[in-house]
């Protein structure tokens, strides 16, 4: 009947990926960085089609989804999900798959929790599930931007979320199992493929939120279901912003794991994943596996990342040393016989190790000691620079400890109103990655804002470098035992137990719980900070 007849055009078969998540998912290409130039490309990929979920959160599941295909185009991929855009452009460059039409949807909101994307029969009935940010309510965000998908046949899900699940990561295992599953059985697909974007680099403990025990609860969740993969993301970012714009590398890794693991190309689709430990004396040997790629690091002599404990449970940095194709020699001198050893266990791991082919490897720990909130803060020792009258400490990004003459000025803990920090998305954060530039320098932070500190004879220099627009502050909380006078112009005298030092470059002195110096560096500027102890007699 003519009167029913419709037409339509650009129909293409092929496979659909589900990108969904919170914020960092839904960070546009245009947002991140190198996203403008690869979406003037977006040309290049004429068998590519996206769609963006339009945000909906309802009491009760819908059947109409907000949204509508569109062609790959530098405008419509700029508006894109970065992490799905440079995910899907990426597999597409594979010689098995250049010729296979592309369907990306992008469903995703910011702030959000887990539960908010799970229907009502996948909530266990006795887990506390409070509202996300903003009061979105558990299942509200499933009615409203999965289930109206119905039964489409996806290729697979690429999942980025977990920052707002981080200060419970206990629960976080059987929360995302429960979605995943609710998930494959809309989809009729029981393995239905599931890769998870792992927490990237950030604070260690930011308000009482633990990203590292957060990446572990992804990766049981790997090992506990079929067909579900950890997209590894440490090291693709400095570790200062919550919302990080490196969002390429995520996407490489995720296209390299999908070839292998989906369409089955013989490739090595991530780094290496503990095997096991043996521990024998002063040290651990730990195995590897490798994919058959073999080990690899920067200095295959000095692999940065692992510490090891004793029965005690203290874990203590550690050496190590890569020694055959998959095998980690792992010591410290501070552990006489260790008998525990982890890697990569902290916000901001600083880890080395890799496989040959520079894909990085997964944090793991051999450990079993309980994880709850006073576990959680355990941290590893940290090092310590400069010389006989003044050392500086540094652990996860944080100045721990300044010591001069044996006399500690700060207040000797990391995070929160301790130690040094400086000001972050949500509250103090730690300055982030270290760079040891010699015996007694070091630099702390990322390229728009770090912190050199250099210790002489007599005295100890930072300068804070901030090549971004909004100024930077820092902050120096001092030990209740220091008495801090003559604050005038920018100097302070601080005074403990006899001993005096002068600091200038102050730009301001905090009185309340604790006393605390704070330095300023505006925008595109550099300041100076000068502490003088005097030589000594």
């Amino acid at each position: 009947d003519s009167a029913t007849k419709s037409t339509v055009e650009e129909v293409l078969i092929g496979d659909v990926w589900l990108c969904s998540g919170q914020s960092n998912m839904q960070m546009s290409l245009g947002e991140a960085d190198n996203g403008r130039a690869t979406a003037a490309k977006a040309g290049e990929h004429p068998k590519l089609r996206l769609f963006k979920v339009g945000s909906a959160w309802t009491p009760e599941p819908q059947d109409n989804l907000k949204g509508e295909w569109k062609s790959a185009t530098p405008e419509s991929a700029a508006k894109f999900s970065a992490v799905g855009y440079f995910f899907g452009s990426n597999l597409l460059k594979s010689p098995e798959l250049k010729d296979v039409a592309l369907g990306l949807i992008e469903s995703d909101l910011g702030g959000t929790l887990a539960e908010a994307w799970t229907p009502r029969e996948g909530l266990d009935p006795n887990s506390k599930a409070g509202d996300s940010m903003f009061g979105i309510k558990p299942t509200t965000l499933y009615n409203g931007m999965i289930h109206p998908m119905g039964e489409l046949g996806i290729k697979g899900v690429i999942w980025y979320q977990g920052e707002g699940n981080a200060g419970e990561p206990q629960t976080y295992t059987a929360k995302l199992s429960a979605m995943i599953n609710s998930w494959r059985k809309q989809f009729k697909n029981p393995e239905l493929p599931f890769l998870i974007v792992q927490l990237p680099d950030y604070a260690p403990d930011w308000g009482g939120y633990y990203w590292q025990w957060l990446r572990d609860a992804q990766q049981q969740t790997a090992a506990k279901l079929p067909n579900v993969a950890v997209i590894n993301s440490v090291n693709t970012n400095d570790g200062l912003d919550l919302h990080p714009k490196p969002k390429q590398a995520i996407g490489e890794r995720g296209a390299i794991l999908a070839r292998q693991m989906v369409y089955g190309e013989k490739i090595v689709g991530k780094g290496p994943m503990f095997k096991s430990a043996d521990a024998t004396g002063d040290s651990i040997k730990v195995s590897f596996d490798t994919g058959s790629s073999g080990l690899g690091a920067a200095d295959p002599d000095d692999v940065h990342g692992f510490t090891v404990a004793g029965e005690d449970g203290k874990f203590r940095k550690a050496t190590a040393k890569i020694e055959g194709d998959d095998t980690v020699v792992v010591r410290s001198d501070l552990v006489a016989s260790p008998k525990y050893v982890r890697y990569a266990w902290a916000g901001v791991p600083m880890s080395t190790l890799t496989n040959k082919d520079g894909m990085p490897a997964y944090a793991f720990r051999n450990d079993t000691l309980p994880a709850d909130m006073l576990g959680l803060k355990i941290e590893a020792a940290g090092r310590t620079f400069g010389n006989k009258l003044c050392q500086i400490t540094v652990a996860d990004g944080y100045i721990t400890s300044m010591t001069v003459r044996g006399r500690q000025l700060l207040a000797n803990e990391t995070g929160g109103n301790r130690g040094v920090n400086t000001n972050g998305a949500f509250g103090p954060s730690g300055i982030g990655q270290l760079n040891e530039l010699g015996p007694d320098l070091i630099q702390l932070g990322g390229r728009e804002f770090n912190v050199q500190v250099g210790v002489e004879d007599g005295s100890c220099t930072w300068t804070l470098h901030n090549s971004g627009k909004d100024p930077r502050t820092l902050r120096m909380n001092l030990s209740p035992r220091v008495k801090v006078s003559n604050a005038n112009g920018g100097k302070v005298t601080l005074n403990r137990q006899g001993l005096t030092v002068k600091v200038s470059g102050v730009a301001n002195v905090t009185r309340g719980d604790d006393v605390a110096l704070e330095f300023k560096a505006a925008g595109n500027s550099d300041t100076k900070v000068e502490f003088d102890f005097g030589n000594e007699k």
